[in-house]
């Protein structure tokens, strides 16, 4: 997965310098663009007991990919309106227990959990120039996302659990333009959850367990922060995150623990106007 990544990065650059004039003309005339995006993320799921001592921990690698479209509604191009798709999916190593309903006992366990899901959002946001060579954009939206974490991987002890947020946007992102088609930028971002809910059916592989639970973590913002270069069209960025959601009420003898979710990871895109 590295090489692939190492290997399309290298095809952004050569493609890059070879149309950089093209790109540029391009850019001056339109008001609409798309910019296809690849993730390579180092990715962490931790729960927690009531005494804050770790419950069990996942962590590994999963690719995620999609697009965000840009469209600016004024030839300045400092008004503009964003959306993206983000899809990723993957398996990361699970450090945890095994636990009967029955007896309450716990035992320790090792095996894989799987990942899927994805994220939609449009966010709209303002430009400001405070130079020449710099200007800060606040920005502002809504976002939902679906995941599904499959606990063991399909596997007889383990079952699925299905989460759904719808999230408020909240960020301000600074560009420096230290060349005529290179850019440096930083960004913050705030997604805080509207609403946070969790289905779980812990009998779906033969577990005697409840069906149809309904939870609802306690909300807490997800912090955002990334930097990056664009050059021309190509844009190289390295993102961390990082999200609490906090122990949920019990609904059939069940409940979320503290969890904490962690992204970090390199993303590469290229910016097409049409």
């Amino acid at each position: 997965m590295l090489k692939f990544l190492i290997s399309s990065l290298a095809l952004f650059i050569i493609f890059d310098s070879a149309s950089s004039q093209e790109v540029f003309a391009q850019r001056s005339k339109s008001q609409f663009s798309i910019s296809p995006f690849i993730k390579l993320n180092s990715y962490g799921w931790s729960e927690f007991g009531d005494s804050g001592n770790e419950l069990l921990s996942e962590s590994g690698f999963i690719f995620s990919f999609g697009s965000s479209a840009d469209y600016y509604f004024t030839k300045k191009k400092n008004l503009f309106i964003n959306s993206e798709l983000h899809i990723y999916l993957g398996k990361v190593d699970y450090d945890g227990f095994l636990f009967d309903p029955q007896t309450g006992q716990q035992q320790p366990y090792k095996n894989k959990t799987g990942y899927f899901g994805l994220e939609l959002s449009a966010n709209t946001g303002m430009k400001i120039k405070t130079s020449k060579t710099f200007y800060f954009t606040p920005i502002g939206g809504l976002g939902i996302e679906f995941w599904t974490r499959d606990l063991d991987d399909g596997g007889q002890y383990g079952y699925d659990e299905d989460y759904t947020a719808i999230l408020f946007n909240l960020g301000l992102r600074g560009d420096y333009s230290a060349a005529k088609n290179l850019i440096l930028f930083s960004m913050i971002m705030l997604k805080v959850p509207i609403s946070l809910s969790e289905y779980v059916d812990a009998s779906s592989r033969g577990l005697a367990a409840p069906v149809d639970v309904n939870l609802n973590p306690g909300k807490s913002p997800r912090i955002h922060i990334e930097v990056g270069t664009k050059v021309s069209g190509a844009v190289f960025t390295a993102f961390f995150e990082t999200w609490t959601l906090h122990k949920s009420p019990p609904d059939k003898t069940f409940h979320q623990p503290e969890s904490t979710r962690t992204w970090f990871g390199v993303k590469a895109a290229y910016e097409f106007w049409l």
